[in-house]
């Protein structure tokens, strides 16, 4: 095993800014999040705040979902961030 840890690449850095953002709209908690998507409040705690491991698509769309938003929206956004149009 390699003892370097998993970097965040830029555009997982988006998306888990961009999720984070809309949690914050949302004005639910991460324990509310998590119940409502079924994983723990630590790990959507650790998504939110750019920690590692990413969050998986599952994840992402999941947690978007409970916000009244889109994992494809997201991803979208990300990506028009980190590379442009």
């Amino acid at each position: 095993m390699s003892s370097r840890a998993k970097r965040l690449r830029p555009v997982d850095v988006a998306v888990q800014r961009l999720l984070g953002e809309a949690v914050a709209t949302s004005g639910l908690s991460h324990a509310a999040v998590g119940a409502a998507v079924g994983i723990s409040q630590n790990r959507v705690s650790t998504i939110l705040r750019l920690d590692t491991p990413p969050a998986t698509v599952g994840e992402v769309t999941a947690i978007a979902r409970a916000v009244g938003c889109t994992g494809t929206r997201i991803v979208a956004a990300a990506e028009k961030e980190v590379y442009g149009p």
